[in-house]
């Protein structure tokens, strides 16, 4: 069969994940012989196509990540070989064997074998192979989902979405021996500032750049305390641009602005020996203009501006403390106290740019918008003041975080999301009204899709929740 623009690396994945090549007896390229129990989860992230595969090679059974190319050679035009990505990778699958005389290797050497689709596809089968009709095999999970009572569906989801927000309490608890309340609520904002690229980047900056020492800038330079907030913050990320190109941008007050942001730079490495801590993507792959890491930082410096005089966590539980007293709370005027403190952040410069010196919006663009917000809350406030709760035993604010987690409204459905409401065939709409249900997938994920110790033909799961 001639190769041509109908077979693209997206139709061999769906080949693979519906696995049409069973009916056949499997063997390697190296004549080794091969069935498949699991083709493992499809990962729309950076790193294999597929992770967490079952197979058995010779009968050994082995668990691990699979890569699929077209050709063979497309390995090592992709660099896998040098990428420690890729060295969990037990299978490598490609339409043709273009090197015979190649080995796949990972970064370590390894041997890695490979499955040649075009010995057990036919020509046939492959132009008849409809894009966008195709069905995953049933798995253990969707079947058993599909099995039981809707309300038992809903029960498993909440108990998974509780035992993550568990989880994730029970690390912030074990750091707190190095870090005080108010620095890790600042390193969970940051974390959750950014997406898949940036929040681990953003995370680590935060411990690197703690925010006392931002406060105490902050308060060192109280009329300009914004300016000198956030030379810090761009110029430790290295978001600041060559000082030797500001004379060749248009905007005069692009000009002027980063002249005041080197200036005020310039001086605090004299004074606090400040240089680069990390390196932030000015412009991350699959994020929109407005959500730059540059603006995140701007509205951290507002954040950190408007705290300057007061311990930001004893300020938030404050205001809770003061909401508890009361006979009749509202969740969800929680919600909006817990809100506020970021959807008000604004910027002269940054309400209308995505990076220095870039078009300016048509309309002024929130720093942090409702989405984001509503994130930040989901994914930063509640593990942290949950976290709390447990930590103090205050049974009356544990009780009210729980109530807030299980009616807060659903974010943006992101990839695992959309793996696991495919993978566990979950229709009903009621999962896409409310973020519990997405936390639950992504509690079921983390423990068994993403196990790497897990097994698809011996899936927990059910027995877990029967």
């Amino acid at each position: 069969m001639k190769l041509g623009n109908e077979l693209t690396e997206i139709m061999l994945q769906k080949l693979w994940l519906v696995q049409f090549m069973q009916a056949h007896p499997l063997l390697t390229y190296n004549k080794k012989k091969l069935r498949v129990f699991s083709p493992g989860w499809w990962n729309y992230e950076k790193g294999p196509d597929f992770k967490n595969c079952e197979i058995e090679l010779n009968n050994e059974l082995l668990s691990g990540d699979a890569e699929i190319h077209i050709y063979s050679s497309d390995w090592y035009k992709h660099k896998h070989n040098e990428d420690p990505l890729y060295n969990n990778v037990i299978l490598h699958i490609c339409w043709l064997k273009d090197n015979p005389n190649n080995k796949i290797l990972n970064s370590h050497s390894s041997e890695i074998e490979e499955l040649i689709l075009s010995k057990y596809i036919p020509p046939s089968t492959l132009e008849q192979f409809k894009i966008n009709n195709f069905k995953e095999n049933k798995s253990l999970c969707s079947s058993y989902f599909n099995s039981i009572e809707f309300a038992k569906v809903k029960q498993i989801l909440e108990d998974a979405a509780i035992a993550r927000l568990k989880t994730k309490a029970s690390r912030i608890i074990q750091n707190l021996t190095d870090s005080s309340w108010q620095q890790l609520l600042y390193e969970n904002i940051m974390r959750a500032c950014g997406y898949k690229h940036t929040k681990f980047l953003l995370e680590e900056f935060a411990q690197l750049l703690p925010i006392e020492f931002l406060k105490n800038i902050a308060l060192s330079f109280p009329e300009k305390s914004i300016l000198y907030l956030q030379a810090a913050l761009f110029g430790c990320s290295n978001l600041l641009p060559i000082k030797e190109k500001i004379p060749y941008y248009k905007d005069i007050e692009t000009r002027e602005y980063l002249a005041s942001l080197w200036s005020a730079f310039e001086n605090l490495k004299e004074v606090y020996s400040l240089k680069i801590l990390t390196n932030l993507p000015l412009t991350p792959a699959f994020s929109r203009p407005t959500n730059t890491p540059i603006r995140r930082l701007a509205a951290i410096s507002h954040l950190i501006d408007k705290s300057k005089n007061i311990d930001l966590w004893d300020s938030i539980l404050s205001s809770l403390n003061f909401f508890i007293k009361q006979k009749a709370i509202s969740p969800r005027k929680l919600l909006k106290l817990l809100a506020k403190p970021l959807i008000c952040l604004d910027d002269p410069y940054w309400n209308t740019r995505f990076v220095f010196d870039s078009p300016v919006f048509k309309q002024k663009q929130k720093l942090i918008g409702h989405e984001r917000v509503y994130a930040i809350i989901l994914n930063a406030f509640l593990p942290m003041l949950f976290a709390y709760s447990e930590y103090t035993k205050n049974n009356p604010l544990n009780d009210l975080i729980i109530e807030l987690f299980k009616i807060f409204p659903a974010i943006n459905d992101n990839s695992i999301t959309r793996l696991m409401m495919n993978r566990l065939r979950l229709k009903n709409l009621i999962f896409n009204k409310h973020a519990i249900y997405q936390q639950g997938l992504h509690g079921i994920f983390d423990l068994f899709c993403n196990n790497p110790f897990g097994s698809c033909r011996n899936c927990p799961l059910t027995l877990c929740f029967s």
